[in-house]
């Protein structure tokens, strides 16, 4: 789980099937959701918690929300993948190796360099 969460922070993109709720400043229009790739929106709230039912998505897998432009939503989505590509998987195994050799170090917490650069091509932030 640690690994997994390391990884996820790492490159912003969810590597689990979740669902996730989130505020965003979409004033300006065209904000992502963060952890793609994006299944399904469940719904999305203005300030004052009224459901929100023209709004626009732009994008497949990561969704970029383009209207409205309000500067509080709150989105509530699903989100991650149901099944892992090999890639992904392999950053992941790699984190827990890593993690277990490093247990009890200084910089225990710290992702591995061959993680990052696995990682490298997902990132997003």
């Amino acid at each position: 789980t640690t690994a997994r969460q390391m990884c996820e922070i790492y490159t912003a993109v969810g590597l689990i099937n979740r669902d996730i709720v989130c505020t965003l400043n979409n004033s300006l229009g065209g904000i992502y959701l963060p952890y793609g790739p994006v299944v399904d929106i469940t719904s999305v709230k203005d300030y004052d918690g009224n459901t929100v039912t023209d709004f626009t998505l732009k994008g497949v897998a990561f969704k970029q929300l383009t209207e409205p432009k309000y500067s509080f939503l709150e989105v509530e989505y699903n989100a991650g993948y149901a099944t892992l590509p090999q890639q992904l998987k392999t950053a992941l195994l790699c984190q827990v190796a890593y993690l277990y050799e490093h247990r009890g170090d200084e910089n225990e917490g710290m992702m591995s360099p061959i993680t990052k650069s696995i990682l490298k091509p997902y990132r997003r932030v």
